[in-house]
């Protein structure tokens, strides 16, 4: 089943809204909201950091509910 160019569309808008909110937003929320942690460690600088570089490559890192988190409060932000 090929996507419809309405679909096509909001996908592209989706990554757009990520795109924004990981580099618009303090690490330190998007380390509260997105990996549910109230600590910006290491690690998080680091993933954050990775996402912010090439997140279609390292999302498949992530888990669901992250990858989840991150799509609903991208979306909450920019539409």
């Amino acid at each position: 089943m090929n996507p419809t160019q309405a679909q096509v569309q909001d996908y592209i808008n989706m990554i757009k809204n990520i795109n924004l909110y990981l580099h618009n937003t303090d690490p330190e929320e998007i380390a509260r909201i997105v990996f549910n942690s109230d600590e910006l460690t290491d690690y998080y600088i680091d993933f954050i950091e990775k996402l912010q570089n090439n997140f279609l490559d390292f999302q498949d890192c992530m888990d669901e509910i992250h990858l989840q988190n991150l799509i609903k409060a991208s979306y909450a932000k920019y539409n």
